[in-house]
């Protein structure tokens, strides 16, 4: 996964921080995608897609591009059918998602009850 996006991320990188692209390489196949939940993340919101009986919505691609910030929020909100792709994978058989990984997710809400979750009873 994170090879895909490496050819696009690696001039981008090098130009921001000033390093030769071949040493960012060098750390890049350093990188294990299991230390790093969004990623993970990442990778079984699109499997549960591809794998689906259902036909995906272009609003699934922004989900899946922002799905990787879930695991370093208190609280994420997404869509029912993002929810359910990933509950989903956390039963799969040839790769289990953590549950751990989604516990903060919750399905949209109204706004009055988002509030309320970010900051306690008033």
């Amino acid at each position: 996964m994170l090879f895909k996006i490496g050819p696009e991320a690696i001039p981008l990188v090098s130009s921001i921080t000033g390093l030769a692209e071949d040493e960012i390489c060098r750390h890049l196949y350093k990188i294990d995608v299991a230390d790093c939940p969004g990623f993970l993340l990442r990778m079984a919101l699109l499997r549960a897609i591809k794998t689906s009986d259902k036909k995906y919505a272009p609003s699934d691609w922004v989900d899946v591009n922002h799905i990787v910030y879930a695991p370093y929020v208190d609280i994420f909100y997404s869509d029912k059918r993002t929810l359910d792709f990933l509950e989903k994978e956390t039963r799969a058989k040839s790769f289990r998602l953590e549950k751990s990984l989604i516990a903060n997710i919750s399905r949209n809400v109204p706004l009055e009850d988002a509030i309320m979750d970010i900051s306690g009873p008033v």
